[in-house]
């Protein structure tokens, strides 16, 4: 090469050095001639939302029963901390889940967040049986991510009816655990999901996705 460079400073940063530490520092190998030298403490396991390229925020949550006296559901958004969003839920649920049961789920892109602007995005749970929808969306995803913040039914192997007609609570959900992908258009994104049956009801979700911080 026809260049040389000299490092002149580096600094580094870590959010929590109890999981990762790291330190570096310009040594001077002779006159004219300088090195890097850096050292990393690694004590955390990387996964799914470490390799993730993107952050989301929820904008609002919306949701709807057609009959209250079998499903009653609320919804809100919690914040945490400083840029730190969370939902919580109540589902009071009293009617028997049948046959007659199905579950469908849309998603919606938007560039601007425009209502006009949002457009269908190919991330769906085809409308299928709720006991299909159980056995793997739910187990997969929705358990995956919500379970150790709900008191949401969990099972090891397949659902066996019936489901419990009881209270269901999220506390401060936050879903970054499993299932979703890497890489992600960024933008807001509307998911609607719904159930129908003796009782039609669901909710509306509406998130913000940014480049993540590395």
């Amino acid at each position: 090469t026809k260049w040389e460079y000299e490092p002149v400073s580096i600094e580094t940063y870590s959010s929590d050095e109890s999981q990762l530490k790291i330190e570096s520092k310009v040594d001077r190998l002779k006159r004219g001639e300088f090195g890097v030298s850096c050292t990393v403490e690694w004590k955390y396991d990387v996964d799914e939302t470490t390799m993730r390229k993107w952050d989301y925020e929820p904008m609002s949550i919306t949701t709807h029963s057609s009959d209250e006296s079998k499903l009653k559901i609320e919804a809100k958004i919690d914040r945490v901390n400083r840029g730190e969003f969370a939902i919580s839920a109540t589902i009071d649920f009293r009617y028997l889940l049948d046959d007659t049961v199905m579950v469908e789920a849309t998603a919606y892109r938007s560039s601007s967040g425009q209502e006009s602007d949002y457009k269908l995005v190919p991330f769906a749970i085809p409308k299928q049986p709720y006991e299909d929808f159980l056995n793997t969306h739910y187990k997969d995803m929705v358990i995956e991510n919500l379970g150790s913040c709900s008191n949401l039914p969990q099972f090891e192997d397949k659902f066996v009816p019936p489901w419990p007609q009881k209270i269901y609570n999220l506390d401060k959900c936050v879903a970054d655990n499993d299932g979703f992908p890497e890489v992600l258009p960024l933008g807001f994104y509307k998911i609607i999901l719904t159930f129908t049956g003796p009782v039609e009801w669901g909710m509306i979700l509406i998130v913000k996705v940014t480049s993540k911080l590395m």
